[in-house]
């Protein structure tokens, strides 16, 4: 297993993990009141964000097959005031 930065270049196979693993997008749906469908949604809509912040990552097999994936970003306060007005 290895761990790599989540790129553009990853993209088809998130999306494949996420809809291949029942778990992946689960709390999504919970948390959210959303089905399976709007999730996955949801989250592709955090792609571009998650991947310009270049804290993302995927863990893959051997194999090359994704089987984890963080998104994350960072926002200064300044610009998490500036989104909220």
């Amino acid at each position: 297993m290895h761990y790599i930065r989540f790129t553009q270049h990853d993209v088809d196979d998130v999306i494949k993990f996420l809809e291949k693993d029942p778990h992946a997008l689960q709390l999504v749906e919970t948390n959210l009141f959303l089905n399976k469908d709007e999730a996955l949604t949801f989250v592709k809509g955090l792609f571009s964000e998650a991947i310009a912040s270049g804290v993302s990552y995927l863990a893959k097999t051997d194999a090359h097959e994704v089987v984890a994936v963080r998104l994350s970003t960072f926002r200064t306060r300044e610009e998490a005031a500036e989104e909220a007005q």
